[in-house]
This record gives structure tokens, sequence and C-alpha cells, in this order.
């Protein structure tokens, strides 16, 4: 089994940017950049060239908008994701 580390650090990575190579970290998980932080698109690309890959993804259903007060049964969810009730 493979495991990866991911960090998911919402909000200003100015100061962190350089400890994400240097500590290993696998994953750098959303990685703001301006207007909802401090860091532009190109420091935050410039920062991690060379480090930077992508895994090839696929979604397996549809987009579903959950919020407060969606009355979701738990039949209805198991047809969205296309299991068994």
């Amino acid at each position: 089994m493979v495991k990866f580390l991911l960090t998911h650090t919402d909000g200003e990575n100015t100061g962190l940017l350089e400890h994400y190579l240097e500590s290993n970290m696998d994953v750098a998980d959303s990685v703001c950049p301006k207007p909802m932080t401090k860091l532009s698109f190109k420091e935050v690309r410039d920062h991690f060239d060379g480090s930077r890959f992508s895994l090839p993804a696929r979604g397996y259903t549809r987009p579903l908008d959950l919020f407060i007060g969606y009355n979701l049964s738990q039949e209805h969810l198991s047809a969205e994701i296309d299991l068994p009730p």
C-alpha cells in the first residue's frame, strides 16, 4: 500500500511555500493565489516549477449540490453513486 502526505491549506500561504518542498510533502492541495491571498499564480507556479506533476483522474458520478436543509434520503444518495440502497 502506498500512502501520500497531503496538505490542504486554504488561506494565506506566504511564508509557507518554501516549506512545502523541504518537508517532502507529496501533495500541496488548495494553494490559493490572488485575490484570495497575496501570492500570484506566477509565484506559486515558479515555486513548484520542476516538482509539479499530475495524476490522471476520472470522475465516476455527476456533480451533486448539497446544502444545509437539503432533504437527501439514503435511497437517493445510493442512486446518485450507483450503489444498492
